[in-house]
């Protein structure tokens, strides 16, 4: 084998040798990668359990309000119709404020 043959076997091993070191780090990172996508998916499902969590919550929170709305507007409604009524008529047997309406009218 001549001497050129043998620098470009060399030249040959050398490019081999680089290309593998290559491929064994392209494959680390492969790897690196595929471990952080599996770390990535369970921190997305840990969220979205989060998520899903705070949503139902939040519905309930909805409903309840949604029963104190009702309540709140049969309270309002039984003030308007009930309650005024109520306070005239105990104004009207109320001696503090018809005796001072007789004196006037005497």
């Amino acid at each position: 084998m001549s001497a050129r043959e043998e620098a470009k076997d060399e030249e040959i091993y050398a490019k081999e040798e680089a290309r593998a070191s290559h491929k064994d780090y392209l494959m680390a990172n492969v790897d690196t990668m595929k471990k952080q996508i599996q770390q990535l998916e369970c921190e997305k499902s840990g969220v979205a359990n989060d998520l899903m969590a705070t949503v139902e919550s939040m519905k309930k929170k909805i409903q309840q309000l949604e029963g104190e709305k009702f309540s709140v507007a049969n309270d309002r409604r039984w003030l308007i119709t009930e309650g005024f009524k109520h306070v005239v008529n105990k104004l009207w047997a109320s001696d503090e404020l018809l005796k001072p309406i007789e004196e006037v009218n005497t």
